[in-house]
């Protein structure tokens, strides 16, 4: 049940997460700017840094999605869940190659993900969890006030920017490739697997799914500015 849970809270997040991004890719005039009430708790600098509305935005859902992940991490490691997720046999690399010429072929391959996934979906998981979640949080912090001036020269922040654009792109690409398989592997009790933490053709895991992206689609449209500035004042000095 943590599994299904923390699913659908990371469904939200990371649609909103990439939603954020792009908006302050895009931003042609901010929202406004945000500064801390307060001197910084890690920061050097006297006075709190100044950034925008948009990138307050991002950091504070990327702290809660940090959060989420290390929850998740924790309890996969904690429960011996990780064997699901993490290769223990060089066997996988010529099992996963067979898996891709089947998906390719568009003959899917015969697995149970209810029991263990197959080596081609556990290869993906991987990458997504153990190299591309904490790229993405690395490279954040890089962008932040946070990040101490000293380590500037053994991390420069070119690097950083050249490396976190691909990997939310690389997300977006799982998230299509992973809803296309999803939606023509079993979808019904595939959603069950993720949403309802049950293997049968019962409609549960479909309505909870459907409640996720009702409140994520809501969140896309309801992130304006104005409410932007609102939720921002609240934790910090908001100037237009």
């Amino acid at each position: 049940m943590w599994v299904v849970v923390l699913h659908a809270v990371n469904l939200f997040l990371m649609v909103s997460i990439v939603r954020s991004g792009l908006a302050i890719r895009s931003a042609r005039r901010p929202a406004g700017h945000w500064t801390r009430r307060g001197r910084p708790l890690l920061a050097k600098k006297k006075k709190p840094a100044r950034i925008t509305v948009d990138e307050w935005f991002h950091v504070s859902l990327d702290l809660v999605w940090l959060a989420v992940g290390a929850v998740y991490v924790v309890a996969l490691f904690g429960t011996g869940r990780w064997v699901r997720l993490v290769p223990t046999s060089w066997d996988v690399l010529p099992n996963a190659a067979s898996a891709a010429v089947q998906y390719l072929s568009l003959h899917w391959p015969h697995s149970n993900s209810w029991v263990a996934y197959n080596a081609l979906q556990m290869l993906a998981y991987a990458l997504v969890v153990l190299v591309l979640a904490p790229l993405a949080a690395l490279t954040g912090l890089r962008f932040s006030a946070l990040w101490p001036q000293a380590a500037d020269r053994w991390f420069p922040v070119r690097w950083a920017r050249a490396v976190h654009y691909p990997v939310t792109v690389a997300f977006v690409v799982f998230a299509v490739v992973h809803t296309g398989l999803v939606a023509t592997t079993g979808v019904v009790r595939n959603l069950n697997h993720m949403f309802a933490s049950r293997d049968d053709d019962s409609l549960v895991g479909v309505v909870v799914l459907t409640g996720v992206v009702l409140l994520v689609a809501a969140a896309w449209f309801a992130t304006r500015p104005a409410l932007l500035r609102a939720l921002a004042a609240l934790f910090g000095k908001v100037t237009r």
